[in-house]
């Protein structure tokens, strides 16, 4: 049984996807806003709903940089950066 054809969920799909990155976009400009413009390696991993090894593995690969924290052991990630590689590949 089919409710919607191929062509309603692909652009449900569309819409939904949209909406979402432009949730994304309101929060990342809100982080710019409040002087945030690096996030916890942790915190990356669960805001952009990735795993700390795909972040690794984005590092390794030169898609992203991390900034070690001088007084800890910490790493920090510039959220741009971040969110243009989960978009580019996340799709």
């Amino acid at each position: 049984m089919t409710i919607l054809s191929n062509e309603a969920m692909q652009e449900l799909t569309k819409e939904v996807t949209g909406a979402i990155m432009k949730e994304f976009k309101a929060e990342l400009e809100a982080m710019k806003g409040e002087g945030s413009e690096y996030i916890r390696k942790k915190e990356a991993g669960k805001f952009f709903d990735v795993s700390e090894k795909t972040l690794a593995e984005w590092e390794k690969n030169g898609l992203v940089k991390y900034k070690a924290s001088a007084d800890s052991r910490a790493v920090f990630y510039k959220v741009t950066e971040v969110y243009e590689i989960m978009t580019r590949y996340k799709e």
